[in-house]
Parts: C-alpha cells; structure tokens; sequence
C-alpha cells in the first residue's frame, strides 16, 4: 500500500514537473516573440531597408508599398545616381529626403503596439495577437499616388513626358502638397487587432509578418473617418491641387517645379 502511494505521489510529481516544464518553455516562446515583434517595429520604424526585413522574415515577397520608411520604401524610391546627375535632380533628391523625414516622424509619433502575453493554437501555427495604433499610411500612400497621376495626366497635355524622371518629380510635387495635410492622417484612438502566426514553415511565418506590415500601415482600418477618405479622395485631390497653385506650393506654369 506505502508503495503505491509513493507511486502515486511520484506520478503527480512528475506531471507537475512536465506542466512546470511546459509552461516555461511557453513563457520563453512568448518572450522571444515580443522580442522579434519589438525588432521587426523598431525596423519598420527607423528606416530598414527590404534586405534586413527580408532576412527576419525569410521571405523575398516584400513590396515597397509594403514599407514604413527607409530607403526602399515608395516616397523614398528615385532615380540611379547617374539619372540624377544627367537629370540634375539634387534639389528634387534634397526635397524629397526632407519631406520623407517629416512623414516618418508622424509615422513613428503615431504608432503604439501591445501583444498579448497568452497565445492559442490554430491550424498547426501557434497565434500570436496584439493591438495596434498607427498612422493611416495606406491612405497617405493612395493620395500621393492620386496627386502624382493627376499631375503627369495634366504635365502631359502640353509636354513630351520622360516616363521615369517626370513620375519622380511629380512625386517630390505630390508630397510637397501633402506635407500641409498631414494631420489628415493622425490617428488619434482607433485601433486595430491583429494575429501573427507562426509556423514551423518559415516560409509561411514569413508571410504572416508580411501581413503584419501591412497592418502597420493601416490596412485593417475600416471606420468612419477613413470610409470618408476613401469616398472623397477623387475630389480632394483636385482640391489639394487647386489650393497648392493658389498658394504657390506648386507653379501653374510649370507642374513639376519644386
């Protein structure tokens, strides 16, 4: 009988053991993950370029539309060194860095992140979540692309368009206009959940934090305010085009002069 009971104990001590055992090695998983989460926003924020996010998530699927800030990023994308020269585009370059800086700042001010310390199981990948507050840089993104279409459409009625160079220097004017509208793109208190899940598969972990990125620049937003964005964008962008003429930000005589 003394046997069995020492049997017994044994057997519940071995279980707490394992439970013991099990709930550290969770703990540690959650803590190298915040830890990985903390590296791929401190990333995404202080200007990483695709290469150094690309070997975090072992993934070549990364898009520039797709980057917070740095050098790969779309508002900070131009020309060779030697279309620049040829081009003389140094005042466009000096622009350009100058206006990126000023949305980065808003981007960084803007963001807050929280993940969850309790994580759950969900088709063989372990599910990490979170909140988070950004800057609504997907609709930041889609004007500037507006601007920048409407001013080559209107640039080219009446000049011989060189594809490449004309596009960038409409960008560096489209960014000019925007940088007066960028409290249109403060987010104040909306947040947003989101899931990272992570796989044996690193290539499918991968792709999870590529949707995270995507997260970070507002994707998963739907409320009201961006809704009306949305909705409006066709007429404000004729309307920030307008106001920048009237205001000299921009020259009616010639479009792409910064």
């Amino acid at each position: 009988m003394k046997n069995k009971k020492k049997l017994i104990i044994i057997g519940f001590a071995i279980i707490f053991i394992v439970i013991g055992v099990v709930l550290v090695i969770n703990n540690n998983y959650n803590k190298n993950m915040k830890k990985t989460l903390e590296k791929v926003n401190s990333l995404a924020l202080k200007g990483a370029t695709k290469n150094e996010l690309s070997k975090i998530f072992k993934t070549d699927d990364l898009e520039s539309d797709y980057l917070l800030t740095g050098p790969d990023c779309y508002m900070r994308l131009k020309p060779s060194d030697e279309k620049i020269k040829e081009n003389s585009l140094s005042s466009y370059v000096k622009e350009q860095d100058k206006l990126s800086k000023t949305v980065e700042k808003n981007i960084e001010e803007n963001f807050y992140t929280l993940i969850s310390d309790t994580t759950r199981k969900e088709n063989n990948a372990t599910v990490y979540s979170g909140v988070v507050r950004t800057f609504y840089q997907l609709e930041y993104l889609q004007d500037l692309k507006a601007i920048q279409s409407s001013i080559i459409n209107e640039y080219k009625e009446n000049n011989e368009l060189n594809e490449e160079i004309d596009n960038y220097k409409a960008k560096i004017v489209a960014m000019k206009i925007l940088d007066k509208k960028l409290d249109t793109y403060k987010n104040k208190d909306e947040y947003s959940g989101f899931n990272i899940y992570v796989y044996e598969d690193d290539t499918k972990t991968g792709s999870s934090f590529v949707s995270y990125m995507n997260m970070l620049q507002g994707i998963n937003y739907h409320n009201e305010y961006v809704n009306k964005l949305e909705d409006t964008r066709e007429e404000r962008i004729k309307e920030y085009i307008e106001e920048a003429k009237n205001n000299n930000i921009i020259s009616k005589d010639n479009l792409l002069k910064i």
